[in-house]
């Protein structure tokens, strides 16, 4: 996943694109907000992502670049939530959107679905998301 998602990375650096990060990070002291979809009980977790952790930290391939964003404030599973993503997309003129991450099946689905809310073309790169089982990554892609 990762050596394919790195040269994605590289390809639209240098073509130009505006490549965002939307790392989940919870709070030390708190939890995400309650979603709507939460099959695995992932908002009542104490830990996971959990900020100033090695788990929070991005992986070695991935590492953010000069130029890229990175979002700060995520308060849900869906990138948009707390954030300023969809203030700069519109700001960029970004009408199309690429995503992969970790969980295919709550966090990218998510994304993607209140990206196509905002009128936002929308592509998955399935074979850069994964899910804790294969079944729900093909499931939710």
């Amino acid at each position: 996943m990762f050596v394919t998602l790195a040269r994605v990375l590289l390809t639209y650096r240098n073509d130009g694109f505006l490549v965002v990060h939307a790392p989940v990070v919870m709070p030390l002291d708190g939890k995400f907000d309650t979603a709507d979809f939460d099959p695995h009980g992932l908002t009542e977790m104490v830990g996971l992502f959990t900020e100033g952790t090695w788990n929070a930290n991005f992986a070695e391939e991935m590492i953010p670049e000069a130029g890229d964003v990175i979002l700060k404030n995520r308060t849900a599973f869906d990138a948009f939530q707390g954030t300023d993503l969809e203030s700069l997309l519109k700001e960029s003129e970004v009408n199309r959107l690429f995503i992969a991450g970790f969980l295919s099946n709550v966090c990218i689905e998510e994304t993607a679905r209140k990206a196509s809310e905002l009128d936002l073309e929308v592509y998955t790169l399935t074979d850069g998301c994964a899910a804790k089982s294969m079944e729900e990554h093909l499931i939710a892609t």
